[in-house]
């Protein structure tokens, strides 16, 4: 599995990965970090976390609704640690429908942690799969497994156009900041095929 996430994100909550059945289809694994086992209920942590009920991302900051030792760390599944998580393994046909699954606790590791640009980047051919931010020994996996990501994203919203699903297309605004913390400017970012790997995932997982 890898973790997709912006270019500046700090936390990696969740990550993904896929495969090619033999006899048609495919398996889909969404991965979501377990902070439950370090955060037993009504515990301090906790309380407090439900008074934040988020995290807050203002221009220049994060102000976390867990400490950023769980979040940005402990909890966090970077590349290369043996981190918990909670798991829904899925199985889809050739059409991208589920087909069958489970959830269950797990313990994963990923293999790189990846930014949506650089994905983008190698989905279209704009980049070599050697260079994406992963052991050398581990490329030729990755790449395949965005791939195939790649083909259930079509497969699903192709699915959900089908059944008369509403696309609202939207953008991302981001306020750059220099060295002194003045804006400099905006970037927008738009909705892509890495985006929307991520984003099918998450829902099919949901």
């Amino acid at each position: 599995c890898v973790t997709v996430d912006p270019v500046d994100a700090r936390d990696f909550d969740d990550a993904v990965g896929a495969r090619r059945l033999e006899g048609g289809g495919y398996e889909l694994d969404v991965h979501i970090a377990d902070v439950t086992h370090y955060v037993s209920p009504d515990s301090p942590v906790d309380n407090e976390a439900k008074r934040r009920t988020c995290s807050a991302y203002l221009v220049d900051r994060v102000i976390p609704m867990l400490p950023e030792r769980l979040s940005n760390e402990v909890c966090s599944l970077v590349p290369g640690e043996d981190r918990l998580a909670m798991s829904v393994l899925m199985r889809l046909d050739e059409r991208g429908r589920v087909r069958g699954f489970s959830a269950t606790p797990s313990a994963i590791r990923s293999a790189a942690r990846l930014d949506y640009d650089a994905v983008d980047a190698v989905l279209s051919g704009a980049s070599r799969p050697e260079e994406l931010p992963c052991a050398p020994g581990d490329v030729e996996r990755v790449f395949l497994m965005l791939e195939t990501l790649d083909e259930i994203r079509g497969l699903r919203e192709l699915e959900r156009r089908s059944r008369g699903a509403i696309d609202f297309e939207s953008v991302e605004a981001r306020v750059r900041l220099d060295e002194e913390g003045r804006p400099t400017g905006v970037s927008v970012r738009r909705r892509t095929r890495a985006t929307g790997l991520i984003e099918e995932a998450m829902l099919l997982a949901n």
